[in-house]
């Protein structure tokens, strides 16, 4: 049971489950401070950003509200905790991309938390400012817990998503992913979150006058 009692902290915060813990006053606010300077700095790139191609690789980072839930014969027992997780991707074609994730529950110390993991395939479908897409695949977490054993979990992983671009390099992300949902001990555990996050997707610059004229200057430069 040592891994029940981590996951939930039974020994210290009980209570039914409902909804996700939501995120304090400070750090929303300071979502919102770093989504506004995002804009103002994104848009100064905007124009240079016309002549630039898609490679297909982007990486991101997100903040999230996650709980854990634990659904038993006696009732269902919830804990919740910050999220954070970085992820890389490539995109194969317009609709269809494949994408890693890596994270950890955000504590007062390194003695109580999860780390988290996920490969997916990610549909998508994008449109003029924003994007909609659904993930699908294989999702982990690891609990460490100072002085007992470290358990595991994996299985069938899947989440939602809606990205605002301010230019085609960059884009607010707010995402919900189910992380995992397993068996354990004959009770049912599941792992969440939903959060807000950036993505940086790569272009580069393919015009055949830049390429030549940078070339130029090397030559000089010799």
């Amino acid at each position: 049971m040592s891994f029940i009692k981590f996951v939930l902290g039974l020994n210290k915060s009980m209570k039914l489950t409902g909804s996700f813990q939501t995120v304090s006053v400070q750090k929303f606010f300071f979502l919102i401070t770093v989504f506004c300077i995002y804009l103002v700095a994104a848009s100064a790139h905007a124009e240079q950003e016309q002549q630039f191609e898609y490679t297909g690789n982007y990486y991101g980072m997100q903040y999230s509200s996650s709980t854990s839930v634990l659904e038993t014969a006696s009732g269902n027992i919830s804990k919740g905790r910050g999220h954070f997780k970085g992820k890389l991707g490539h995109q194969l074609t317009d609709l269809l991309s494949v994408e890693g994730q890596a994270g950890f529950t955000t504590t007062s110390d390194f003695k109580d938390g999860l780390l988290t993991y996920g490969a997916y395939l990610k549909a998508e479908k994008k449109y003029s400012k924003y994007k909609l897409y659904g993930i699908a695949g294989l999702g982990g977490i690891y609990n460490y817990l100072d002085n007992e054993d470290s358990v595991s979990e994996a299985g069938f992983s899947y989440g939602i998503g809606f990205s605002l671009f301010a230019t085609k390099t960059r884009s607010i992300d707010f995402e919900y992913v189910k992380v995992v949902d397993s068996d354990i001990e004959g009770d049912d555990f599941s792992f969440e979150t939903f959060g807000i996050g950036y993505t940086y997707f790569f272009y580069e610059d393919k015009s055949s006058f830049n390429k030549n004229t940078r070339r130029i200057n090397r030559i000089r430069d010799l």
